[in-house]
């Protein structure tokens, strides 16, 4: 394997966990892959590692035009004071984030063209020549106005968090795979104070969206423990006009099933055991 060959697995492989985005259990998330206003949908966890309790989420594979929202819920937040329960607020700071990063995203998308397509070509001409190190220098001058781009995004966005940014405007103006992800960090630092039902209410357009706030709304009222109460689901219901109700889950294959997110089990079992041992309950005769 030739030197250019090892540069490009080690950059490909830190790219690749730059899209990894770990975080701690109980977490949601939302992305957008098209980048349109009204595109988000729920995303699942690819893996949970229990042993460092954590949850990995994958975020879109190109910094733009994907979009990635991942936040607490409420039991993992500890009743955090901050919270911003209004889905017509998300609505609109979610837009504000999406128009005021779409400059650094291209940017960052240029940069991930330029290493990833542009530069191996360059190498294939100028290679041994004084051209291809300027070839290089125009990638560190990519992420170096990257990094100023990053700046003045987060000076607006976060105008709080100047001090913890420095670390990352380091990383963005001398490691290009960071600097092709540097816009990631901002919008799951910019989300982290979310309410998960009003996010998804936000986007009720979405069915996948709709179909989690019912199960929200069934965990309520079956759990003994639920992450959010009846009362503050009604009135995100209310706000977005979303008429609660209660499935009724009759399929022919099984004998009992889950209230909550209406998984179908044998006779044998008696509790979920995905939804916080929820008890099951028999079909309708």
């Amino acid at each position: 394997m030739t030197d250019a060959e090892s540069f490009y697995l080690i950059l490909a492989s830190f790219y690749f966990l730059e899209c990894l985005k770990l975080r701690s259990p109980r977490t949601a998330a939302l992305a957008n892959s098209s980048g349109k206003a009204n595109s988000w949908t729920p995303r699942s966890e690819l893996v949970r590692f229990m042993g460092i309790k954590k949850w990995v989420y994958i975020a879109p594979l190109l910094p733009w035009p994907g979009l990635m929202i991942v936040v607490a819920n409420e039991r993992a937040r500890n009743g955090s004071s901050k919270t911003v329960e209004s889905p017509l607020r998300i609505k609109r700071l979610t837009d504000r984030y999406r128009k005021a990063t779409l400059g650094l995203r291209v940017l960052s998308l240029c940069i991930f063209c330029y290493y990833f397509a542009l530069l191996p070509y360059l190498y294939f001409l100028q290679r041994g020549t004084p051209s291809f190190f300027i070839s290089v220098g125009i990638g560190y001058l990519l992420m170096f106005a990257a990094a100023l781009l990053l700046f003045r995004v987060r000076a607006r966005l976060l105008p709080r968090s100047k001090m913890s940014s420095i670390p990352q405007l380091l990383y963005t103006a001398f490691l290009p795979w960071h600097a092709m992800r540097c816009a990631d960090d901002i919008f799951l630092e910019y989300c982290r104070h979310w309410s998960w039902p009003a996010i998804l209410a936000s986007q009720v357009e979405s069915p996948r969206s709709r179909s989690q706030l019912q199960r929200l709304w069934r965990e309520a009222q079956f759990s003994k423990r639920p992450i959010y109460s009846t009362d503050t689901l009604q009135s995100i219901f209310d706000s977005v006009k979303l008429k609660a109700k209660l499935d009724i889950h009759d399929p022919q294959d099984s004998e009992r099933y889950c209230p909550c997110c209406l998984v179908s089990y044998q006779s044998s079992a008696h509790f979920c055991a995905d939804c916080r041992n929820i008890q099951l309950v028999k079909h309708l005769q």
